[in-house]
């Protein structure tokens, strides 16, 4: 049986390794760690001294030269049936093989300055109050060093620092109302504001760095519909513009006079990326007013750039709470048609929402805006 443990960074995934590699030892099996996780702590989780942890076979220049050629020709098909034993170390029973560590495939120098933050094939230059200075000027140098190492072609820095609004809080969204929130209403009645969408989310290394993000929002604003955003993608905005004041002039006519109005940018900073609950209590506090569902409204979610399984969680949470929301990187469930029919078309009439899945930005902005049309039509609104 091969089982793989993943996860995102602190939920725990060493920790459970290590468990579990215990209690199959326990139980009379023998049991293979391999660690691949970038900090290489399953060694120390399972109690060894970070001078015994084995060596990385990314960082093995002698074995790969030895298998695969050191010049000229290289074997794309070494043989390495031996490796797993000769490389392995034996923990208690438990055989411990460390596979890669991602710095060593770059110049990247990792420092740890904490007694307890050893890392395998880090540099450890430890920090206390009395030596701050001068262990600062270490670390400093290292970097230093390291920048004649990088490559010109790969380097890409913003030119000048960027300006924008954020912090609005359901408290601040209200304040800048005036204190409730009928303009805001009077103003979606209206159509000046056609609706609102909540884009949310990571960044994913198979989607070019903000694409998903900053080409979806930006065509959502044209068309009148208000953006609020949390965690990476509110950097993603707040660094291509979208979040000043003369933001508005890129918007539609209607949300454009509206920002102007309330001296607000048309997206919306609400928080981190722990923080889309306020997005879902702001849709609650406008479907209380309206006498109608969250499900009616003309809202909807996006994540366009998602990886983690808590972007997972917080997708699920605002289709049950009955928000329509667009993937924009395809989930690992087409393998079954149960299940992917499920979360396509089948929650519809349970939650009166659904996911859709479309890279694309400007077939997203489509798809949301269907949606909305749809919501408003249904509210008597002019769609």
């Amino acid at each position: 049986m091969k089982l793989a443990v993943a996860g995102k960074g602190g939920v725990g995934k060493t920790a459970l390794t290590a468990w579990l590699g215990d209690y199959l030892r326990r139980g009379g099996h023998q049991a293979w760690l391999v660690d691949a996780d970038t900090t290489l702590s399953l060694g120390p989780a399972l109690g060894l001294p970070f001078s015994r942890i084995p060596l990385p076979l990314s960082q093995d220049a002698a074995l790969a030269a030895e298998r695969a050629g050191n010049g000229g020709l290289l074997s794309l098909t070494p043989d390495v049936a031996d490796l797993p034993d000769r490389l392995s170390l034996d923990v208690d029973g438990l055989r411990l093989l460390v596979m890669v560590q991602a710095a060593s495939c770059y110049h990247t120098e990792v420092v740890t300055t904490s007694p307890k933050a050893h890392f395998a094939g880090a540099t450890h230059i430890e920090f206390s109050i009395q030596n701050a200075r001068e262990r600062a000027r270490e670390v400093v140098s290292l970097a230093i060093a390291a920048y004649a190492k990088r490559n010109p072609d790969r380097v890409e820095i913003p030119g000048k620092p960027v300006s924008l609004i954020s912090g609005f809080s359901n408290e601040a969204v209200v304040a800048a109302l005036g204190g409730s929130l009928t303009p805001l209403l009077d103003a979606i009645k209206s159509g000046a504001i056609r609706g609102a969408v909540g884009v949310v989310g990571c960044n994913n290394p198979r989607v070019r760095h903000d694409a998903g993000h900053v080409g979806l929002t930006t065509e959502l604003i044209k068309r009148d519909i208000l953006v609020l955003d949390t965690g990476c993608a509110a950097t993603a905005h707040g660094m291509s513009g979208l979040k000043t004041l003369e933001a508005a002039d890129l918007a539609g006519p209607g949300l454009s006079a509206v920002c102007k109005a309330l001296h607000i940018p048309p997206v919306l900073h609400v928080g981190s990326c722990v923080d889309n609950s306020r997005i879902m209590q702001l849709c609650g506090l406008l479907a209380d007013a309206l006498g109608v569902d969250i499900a009616d409204l003309p809202v909807a979610a996006a994540a366009m750039e998602w990886y983690s399984e808590k972007a997972v969680s917080i997708g699920l949470y605002a289709v049950a709470s009955g928000v329509f929301t667009v993937l924009g990187v395809t989930p690992p469930i087409l393998g079954s048609k149960t299940v992917t029919d499920m979360a396509v078309s089948g929650l519809e009439n349970v939650l009166g929402a659904t996911f859709a899945v479309e890279p694309d930005p400007l077939k997203a902005a489509d798809l949301i805006d269907a949606r909305i049309s749809a919501k408003r039509q249904a509210l008597g609104l002019k769609p």
